[in-house]
């Protein structure tokens, strides 16, 4: 039983840390909205992702949506951001 729910937090960590990195800019690429990065779970979910998982994650998502707060660090001094 602890294996599977290792290999299941391991199945439901990678549509996390995706939907992580599209959703966060990068030098060699705007962020990805949030409808697009969902999108792209859905499309990929049983080819890429658990399909069960997936679905859990994305549903998830879109129940927490609203009360994420979004944090922009555009203007924050290196020191200021702990860096």
């Amino acid at each position: 039983v602890a294996g599977s729910r290792r290999t299941s937090g391991r199945k439901l960590r990678a549509s996390a840390v995706v939907a992580d990195a599209l959703r966060t800019r990068r030098p060699y690429r705007d962020a990805w909205s949030f409808e697009k990065t969902l999108g792209y779970l859905e499309e990929r979910k049983g080819l890429e992702f658990d399909p069960e998982l997936c679905a859990t994650f994305v549903r998830m998502m879109r129940q927490w949506e609203p009360q994420v707060a979004v944090i922009s660090d555009a203007g924050v001094k290196p020191e200021q951001a702990g860096v």
